[in-house]
């Protein structure tokens, strides 16, 4: 297992990202925290950094696998990916269910269908269940990528992941004139996942180059870099520049979100490498699976489970109520089946060595 510094970190700031977003759309938020928070509202950037995140690691960890072994057990891979995917996911699954027979909440036939396929990206989602296309975004991504890892040389991956990128603005555009307001299709994203997967074969075949790249005046950069990701967010809150938002502005934020993930990987100094590397935020990063899944059933109105009011489901007990399902999720669900996806992968080095002084915090993809 991989062990690279920051990565849970910048999972965790994704996460709360998004769940700020969630929040600033609750009639039960206070009203003062609530006009903040929608000045605000970053979620669509919190999820476009986990793509970037998922292009790099997943890609890394499949290059690596190649260098050690000479070969990529697909096989493998896809048995970890359903360990570490599907107990979770079909877990809230069937909470839905069971709330759907016991509650006045309303999931229909096909809003579990596309849950269970992982298709909801292209319909068939309500607020309780609409967070899920992110995950479908990327199982597909999981579908194809793996086997242009796999089964074809670096020179025409990358080729492919270019196109991958090239592609992404004008099928969000397509995707948003067609009233698709989402931006959820897999086209729609490539840019983000292909742009942390490029990272990673920098990182595999130019790992020198790619420090002293990102050794370039860091802190300039990562605070230009966390502007430029902003600014779409900012144009988008106020209907700005639709044309930008909806195009070119993800891509600029994925550009901008890789470039953070490697320097604050290989660059370890910056009050934002210590922040990142704090046991609070490594800790909320490994929960961040669990987090995202979870959340909406939290993060809802009472009256959806046919309720005039649930002191569970008010602010802030219902952030804690979340934490404490995630934590529960992650020890009961996901912990207990490290070892079995441990057995799955191949014996592999680190890539990189710490320094003596330097705490590592394990990131478990």
């Amino acid at each position: 297992m991989p062990q690279i510094l920051s990565l849970n970190g910048l999972r965790a700031l994704s996460v709360l990202m998004v769940i700020e977003s969630h929040l600033s759309s609750l009639d039960t938020t206070p009203a003062p925290l609530k006009a903040i928070l929608e000045a605000v509202n970053p979620g669509s950037l919190g999820v476009r950094a986990f793509f970037c995140i998922s292009g790099f690691l997943i890609t890394l960890l499949l290059l690596q696998e190649r260098r050690d072994n000479a070969r990529i057990s697909l096989v493998n891979f896809y048995l970890r990916r359903s360990i570490r995917i599907m107990p979770v996911a079909y877990a809230f699954i069937l909470v839905l269910f069971v709330l759907t027979l016991t509650t006045d909440l309303k999931v229909s036939g096909c809003q579990f269908a596309t849950a269970i396929t992982f298709t909801k990206n292209y319909g068939c989602a309500s607020w309780i269940d609409g967070h899920l296309w992110s995950l479908a975004v990327e199982e597909q991504f999981y579908l194809v990528w793996p086997l242009v890892v796999a089964r074809l040389p670096p020179r025409l991956a990358v080729g492919i992941a270019i196109a991958g990128i090239m592609i992404s603005p004008t099928a969000r555009a397509v995707e948003y004139l067609i009233g698709h307001r989402t931006l959820a299709w897999l086209p729609s994203n490539t840019d983000a996942l292909m742009c942390g997967a490029l990272a990673a074969y920098a990182a595999h075949y130019k790992k020198a180059f790619l420090i002293e790249a990102v050794s370039f005046k860091p802190f300039v950069l990562r605070v230009l870099c966390v502007a430029v990701m902003l600014l779409p967010v900012a144009l988008s809150n106020r209907m700005l520049l639709g044309w930008f938002t909806v195009t070119l502005g993800p891509l600029l934020q994925a550009i901008c979100a890789t470039y953070l993930i490697c320097s604050y990987a290989y660059i370890h100094h910056g009050w934002g490498f210590r922040m990142l590397n704090t046991r609070v935020l490594a800790y909320t990063g490994m929960l961040s699976y669990s987090l995202y899944i979870w959340q909406q059933p939290i993060m809802t109105e009472a009256r959806i489970y046919g309720l005039d009011q649930s002191w569970a489901l008010i602010f802030p007990v219902n952030l804690i109520l979340l934490l404490a399902i995630a934590a529960a999720s992650y020890h009961f669900l996901e912990r207990p089946l490290v070892k079995l996806r441990a057995r799955l992968r191949p014996t592999a080095s680190s890539y990189e060595a710490p320094a003596p002084a330097e705490r590592k915090v394990a990131f478990a993809p």
